[in-house]
């Protein structure tokens, strides 16, 4: 699930984020990927839903997004927790539901950070913000702390990769 520039819609679904057991063999780990602030903090709901215990990742851009609720696909081409999602698909169908919960469930590893809590600067603390579009529009997978990182441009700064 994604959530973009504003988010509205995070703090009234944590109760149901919260309710979701790891343990579960019918559920599914939840991440919610948002866009960072300008500063590269994760905005004021984001923290919240963090301290609560949703396992939140920022993610720069968000480029689609989608939710699997019961035998209900709910996909956007962009964000669907934000303000402009752009169009959004409402699919009822069990198979297909059961298919794209397979489909998230693989594990890769150019889909690296999925289920797993996101990683702090080592310097400043703030999330590494996970960047999935390179600089000149090529593919480009990086995880980069937005204040220390980009500060260090033009520098021999090492970007963090995960593979």
């Amino acid at each position: 699930m994604a959530a973009g520039r504003t988010r509205t819609g995070l703090i009234e679904l944590l109760p149901a984020l919260r309710s979701i057991h790891d343990d579960d063999p019918e559920s599914e780990a939840v991440n919610v990927w948002v866009e960072p602030e300008a500063d590269g903090h994760l905005p004021t709901e984001a923290l919240y839903a963090r301290r609560e215990g949703v396992n939140v990742r920022p993610c720069l851009p968000v480029l689609e997004s989608c939710a699997v609720i019961g035998d209900v696909v709910w996909s956007a081409g962009k964000s669907l927790l934000g303000p402009g999602t752009g169009v959004v698909l409402r699919t009822e169908h069990h198979a297909f539901a059961e298919a794209v919960r397979r489909m998230q469930r693989r594990r890769s590893g150019s889909a690296p950070g999925s289920g797993r809590p996101g990683d702090d600067c080592g310097r400043c603390r703030r999330m590494l913000v996970r960047y999935e579009q390179g600089r000149a529009g090529q593919p480009d997978l990086r995880y980069e702390c937005p204040s220390c990182d980009r500060a260090m441009v033009g520098s021999n700064a090492r970007r963090r990769r995960r593979s």
